[in-house]
């Protein structure tokens, strides 16, 4: 007679242990990282293999909460969480196919840790997607929700283990990590650290570039003034004051700061900005945050975008709920109490309480976790604030994104609660949206104009920048809202494909009379807002508009990547030449801003792992349709193209090796042209005559008509670069 078995509370060894300690055959207690790697300086490369010995015998698991899903971050001898669900355990978290469209047959069994079973392997994972708890660069865990594109991320990568198997996109060794990078120390002296005012004028003017639509804290006119107070024969104090001056200057500093992260031209500028926060946050910090003041809530918001800048997100977030509490005391949020102060205080109490509104809720947006501002809606004279010069556009820019925030948070606090919408919702969120983007002024719909190479006007580049924040804010709103329905699509037609390997096409009838055409619909708006996305910003890096550092932008990119390599698993989508074309664009975007900025070189990773996922699934794809005619039919020579070296092609084509290094320009012709990796010849010119198809209902083309023009002008190519690159993706066989 067998022993009966050991309850999970009554164990005195772990369920399960690490791959390094069952290589190794040590007792592991099955924490992440567990006490065993941590003895031996082994904790970053401590992980579980997805693989268990035993599998839940039930046909179909009901949708998973939060507490079991995250059962492969915690101890399995407890049995807790590490965090309280953010919904009732009888509601389910899961997102599940909308009820317009069940599908019971594609339930998935999930072994206890959340992964596939391996007697299911034909089948992908369920899409549930669940908050994750990271490793910060300390060791400590920390949140991020379940609207966040790394959890997204973290879904994905199961999706493709399920239909593609293990790979390098699917067993990554920093999965579990949260990038962080280090903290530059600073050894500058205050003589190197003191710059003339025309260097200080160019990275100030910087800083209003990037932040553009999402900070205007202080106007020119104010600024230029503190410029002329903060001389080199005339330093700021090293004592902060109470005194709002010297709050300013504080504040001077860290606009100087931000400007030269995000130019970035050398070294040197690096570390000079690296010193000038230094200094400012000295100062900052010093009464150990006694009185709270406006000038405060000023410097830690600055701080707050210059750690994002730094690739420090929690610790921006950190200096975003200071600020978001001393403005609270403060009361910025009750316009009532602007009434009675003078026009430059009030403006200015308006200026910071919507940039702090906008970036708290933006940043905490994109790592799914929840605001620290109230949602309050200012009177029409404060949102109608008079400008004069180049601050008109920063203004409309600000209240543009400012009266999306209401928009963006409802959809954050849905997604959060309930993990899924009805059609009924998400039609609801849109139409908001669409009613917010019809609202726009003509100011904010400018397209990207260049005149022989050389950008026209002066502050170009930041009107452009502003209306690409606006725009992207848009598009980030319609992906929250309708990125279930292209999951819900892709991964029945996944299925479908698994169960026709042969026949492709008619998976894809089947499909389209399976599903309802809302969601399909639904589906491919997600898709057209990440194309649009993309592609507005790559025209943007082309026409050397970007600055090497966008913090926020770059989070977006990667978010729209995420959509456009998951629409490329349907067969259907993947013949489309513009979402291929888009993937491929925003790999080069994030290559472009990689060189300033280790989280975007990280999403650029990424999303290029993904890409060689994408291109091994499609090719056994093709593998089994080749098969399927082998038995009927036999080839009798077998001839191959001609080697080609890379150098040759790009002399011919004009292209350079090094070009993506400099600037976000056409990439190399490869010799397979017709990969999602390696990507078709991708010129400036094709990727601008891609269109994608978008119904005006949606109000995309609010943000498209301004660039159809333009296309228009820029068709003319070389035949030679066609016929070269038609003639090496060109079997002669």
């Amino acid at each position: 007679m067998t022993r009966p078995r050991v309850r999970p509370e009554n164990r005195r060894r772990s369920a399960r242990a690490c791959v390094a300690c069952k290589t190794s055959k040590k007792r592991c207690d099955s924490k992440l990282p567990c006490s065993t790697c941590v003895k031996k300086g082994a904790a970053g490369s401590c992980s579980f293999s997805t693989l268990r010995r035993r599998h839940l015998t039930a046909a179909v698991l009901p949708t998973q909460s939060i507490e079991s899903t995250v059962s492969s971050t915690t101890s399995s001898n407890q049995g807790t969480t590490l965090f309280r669900p953010l919904a009732p355990r009888e509601q389910s978290i899961g997102l599940q196919t909308p009820p317009s469209c069940p599908d019971p047959e594609n339930r998935h069994v999930l072994s206890e840790d959340g992964h596939v079973s391996s007697k299911d392997r034909h089948v992908s994972p369920s899409t549930v997607q669940v908050p994750r708890m990271l490793l910060s660069a300390t060791g400590e865990k920390v949140y991020v929700g379940n609207t966040a594109a790394i959890s997204f991320l973290g879904f994905l990568r199961k999706l493709m283990k399920g239909h593609a198997g293990p790979s390098p996109f699917t067993e990554g060794q920093r999965s579990h990590m949260m990038l962080e990078a280090a903290v530059q120390s600073t050894e500058l002296s205050t003589v190197e650290v003191e710059i003339d005012k025309a260097h200080r004028l160019e990275l100030i003017q910087c800083f209003f570039d990037v932040s553009n639509g999402f900070l205007f804290l202080y106007t020119e006119e104010h600024v230029s003034s503190l410029l002329d107070m903060q001389t080199p024969e005339q330093p700021p104090p090293s004592t902060l004051t109470t005194c709002p001056e010297q709050e300013e200057l504080v504040a001077l500093d860290l606009m100087i700061a931000i400007g030269a992260r995000c130019r970035g031209q050398d070294d040197a500028e690096l570390r000079l900005s690296a010193a000038y926060f230094a200094r400012a946050q000295q100062k900052a910090f010093k009464g150990l945050l006694h009185d709270p003041s406006l000038g405060m809530v000023i410097n830690f918001l600055l701080m707050a975008f210059y750690m994002f800048c730094a690739c420090r997100r929690n610790t921006g977030l950190m200096y975003l709920g200071v600020a978001s509490r001393a403005a609270t005391v403060l009361g910025l949020h009750l316009h009532e109490l602007h009434k009675t102060l003078p026009p430059e205080t009030r403006g200015l109490r308006t200026r910071a309480w919507k940039s702090l509104r906008i970036l708290d809720l933006i940043c905490n947006a994109i790592l799914g976790r929840p605001t620290g501002t109230p949602d309050v809606r200012l009177g029409a004279h404060e949102t109608n604030e008079a400008a004069e010069g180049a601050s008109v556009h920063r203004v409309l820019a600000l209240n543009a994104n400012f009266e999306s925030c209401s928009i963006i948070e409802a959809i954050s606090l849905k997604l959060t609660k309930e993990n899924t919408f009805d059609l009924e919702t998400t039609e609801a969120f849109l139409q908001s949206l669409r009613d917010w983007a019809r609202a726009l002024p003509e100011e904010l719909r400018q397209g990207i104009q260049k005149e022989h190479g050389a950008v026209l006007g002066h502050g170009h580049r930041e009107v452009t920048i502003g209306n690409i924040h606006v725009a992207c804010t848009y598009y980030f709103g319609v992906l929250l809202v309708t990125r279930q329905f292209l999951v819900s699509s892709v991964t029945a037609s996944l299925h479908r494909q698994k169960a026709s390997p042969r026949n492709p096409e008619e998976a894809m009838l089947s499909l389209a009379k399976s599903h309802d055409q809302k969601v399909l619909e639904l589906s491919r708006v997600c898709v057209d807002a990440a194309k649009l996305m993309v592609q507005m910003c790559h025209l943007a890096a082309n026409s050397d508009l970007l600055l090497g550092n966008m913090c926020i932008l770059q989070a977006w990119i990667f978010a729209a990547g995420l959509v456009l390599g998951l629409s490329l698993l349907d067969q259907s989508a993947a013949l489309s030449s513009d979402a291929r074309i888009a993937f491929v664009s925003s790999r080069e975007v994030l290559k472009f801003l990689s060189r300033l900025s280790p989280q975007a070189e990280r999403y650029f990773e990424i999303l290029s792992l993904f890409a060689e996922a994408i291109d091994s699934y499609q090719d056994s794809l093709i593998h089994a349709c080749r098969q399927s005619s082998s038995s009927y039919l036999e080839q009798i020579l077998r001839p191959t193209l001609p080697s080609y070296d890379n150098d040759a092609l790009q002399t011919k084509s004009g292209g350079s090796s090094n070009d993506l290094d400099n600037s976000c320009v056409n990439p190399v012709v490869e010799a397979a042209p017709t990969g999602v990796y390696s990507g078709a010849p991708l010129f400036q010119q094709d990727f601008l005559a891609v269109l994608p198809d978008v119904s005006d209902e949606l109000g995309y083309q609010l943000f498209w008509d301004e660039y159809t023009l333009e296309c228009s002008t820029q068709l003319d190519l070389a035949n030679t670069d066609f016929s070269l690159a038609e003639w090496v993706g060109t079997d002669p066989g």
